[in-house]
């Protein structure tokens, strides 16, 4: 739409503005510079390869990526619905937890005492709780670098990328 650009291309682009060439083409080696101003042929050789190599396979379609462009939808069959922890509620079957519940209290995480021997490398909250972010604005580093490179872009389910 207009001057809007999928957060591919704004990557991709800072990718070869930071690194030029070289570093652009391992970022996305199916782009050149060309793609910030003229997507369609990478998203359709990136959606296309998706298409051949997980969904077929994975999924059992039977429907080629031409075809599925042309019909616009496909309606894959199940042999049952899917239901979020079918073998726990239909089989009584344990979660790969120390309790086998579910649990809200990580007990695995209570009894660490060492975080750097871990694959976590810090601490992490046994109970949820919000951490402030290394990069924050609220970081006590701010006060020596007021203004640290912030370039979150998160990905909201109901918004549309406008420029």
């Amino acid at each position: 739409m207009g001057e809007s650009k999928t957060d591919f291309q704004v990557f991709t682009e800072l990718a070869y503005r930071i690194g030029g060439d070289v570093f652009g083409r391992a970022f996305d080696p199916k782009a050149n510079r060309d793609y910030f101003h003229v997507n369609d042929n990478v998203d359709e050789a990136y959606l296309r390869e998706w298409w051949e190599t997980k969904v077929i396979p994975h999924q059992h379609v039977n429907m080629s990526w031409d075809e599925f462009k042309q019909r616009g939808v496909y309606k894959f069959i199940l042999d049952q619905p899917h239901v979020a922890f079918r073998d726990q509620i239909e089989n009584g079957a344990r979660f790969q937890t120390p309790s086998g519940k579910i649990e809200i209290l990580a007990t695995s995480l209570a009894q660490i005492a060492d975080w750097k021997k871990t694959m976590y490398g810090s601490e992490s909250p046994y109970i949820p709780k919000w951490i402030e972010p290394w990069e924050s604005l609220n970081s006590p580093k701010t006060e020596k670098y007021p203004y640290p490179p912030d370039i979150t872009t998160p990905a909201l389910a109901y918004a549309l990328h406008f420029q």
